[in-house]
């Protein structure tokens, strides 16, 4: 189950623009991922010191109850991934720290981990054990306040992490790419 978190848009966004579900559509026709069940829910992102952390906690308290109750998902860790771009990328960066039993792979997508690990006692061994995709634009403006310097703090923290960088801004176009190579060679893996 990969929740898909969005950005500053409306949860459509992912799948009208970002053609997610074209894209996972492809490549579990080509057999390149197995198929799963994708949910996207209405988020704006907000502002004030916590905001992505009340979107952090609907998914866990709210969503994936929901989810477990209506479709034959797997309970597993190793089953569940989420993603996230801009916004929601900042709410799947902190994932890790905040609920480290959830997720085992995460798809960060133009996002920064400024809180990580912030007013929480975080399991760094955990998260060391999971895969994390860090993606973002060459040209994306966010990336170079954000990301860059998301992978820096993990490379510090020495929890490793795939990276993509592909050509374009902060918009659909680099995240689509790496939304496929997400979804044909890190999740499932």
């Amino acid at each position: 189950m990969p929740p898909l978190q969005h950005g500053g848009g409306y949860q459509t966004g992912r799948t009208n623009l970002g053609a997610a579900n074209e894209i996972l559509n492809n490549a579990i026709a080509a057999g390149e991922t197995e198929p799963c069940v994708v949910v996207s829910r209405a988020f704006k992102a907000g502002s004030g010191i916590r905001w992505w952390s009340v979107g952090m906690d609907r998914w866990v308290t709210i969503v994936k109850p929901v989810v477990e109750a209506r479709y034959n998902v797997s309970a597993d860790i190793n089953d569940r991934a989420i993603l996230g771009d801009s916004a929601g990328g900042f709410c799947t960066c902190n994932m890790p720290a905040v609920y480290p039993n959830e997720f085992q792979y995460y798809g960060i997508f133009a996002a920064d981990a400024n809180n990580f690990g912030q007013n929480c006692d975080y399991d760094k061994d955990a998260i060391r054990e999971q895969t994390i995709f860090i993606c973002s634009g060459l040209h994306d403006p966010v990336a170079i306040e954000t990301t860059y310097p998301t992978m820096q703090l993990f490379s510090e923290l020495d929890i490793p992490f795939t990276k993509r960088m592909y050509p374009g801004n902060h918009m659909w176009h680099p995240w689509r790419q790496g939304l496929c190579h997400f979804l044909t060679n890190l999740l499932w893996q």
